[in-house]
């Protein structure tokens, strides 16, 4: 969950609403919710990006970044839900896609992938920093 300047909180969700399975971008939603908890919008509906949810986060712009970690993306988005950029890529079936292995660390380097992202955050410069969560790495 995170807040925005006008007492908004966003929501990233594993738990999607619709009935039945979810699979895919249908996985996760963003939901973005009044300062008195009444139902806004949901944002990015079936987004290609969206695949394993874990983090949303507000910048000081109130620019919306939402990490999904099933997907391998970071997503930057204007406070009108309109993607501004994306970070990271989503492995593709033709890539050989398959869930990522354990492997003793440090990871190898894979171009342009990001290995299960968590969470972003800001310098007091407004630089980007994405990081995951050391129980992540460790496991």
């Amino acid at each position: 969950m995170a807040v925005n300047s006008k007492g908004h909180v966003f929501v990233f969700t594993r738990s999607n609403s619709a009935s039945g399975p979810a699979y895919g971008p249908t996985a996760a939603q963003l939901l973005e919710f009044g300062p008195k908890g009444e139902f806004i919008r949901e944002i990015g509906k079936g987004l290609y990006g969206w695949s394993f949810a874990h983090s949303v986060r507000i910048d000081k712009d109130d620019n919306i970044w939402a990490i999904d970690k099933g997907s391998d993306m970071v997503i930057k988005m204007n406070p009108a839900g309109r993607v501004l950029m994306v970070f990271g890529r989503r492995k593709e079936s033709a890539d050989g896609a398959e869930p990522w292995k354990h492997v003793n660390l440090p990871f190898p380097h894979v171009d342009g992938m990001f290995r299960q992202p968590t969470d972003v955050a800001w310098d007091s410069e407004g630089n980007t920093y994405r990081w995951k969560v050391l129980a992540d790495v460790l496991r």
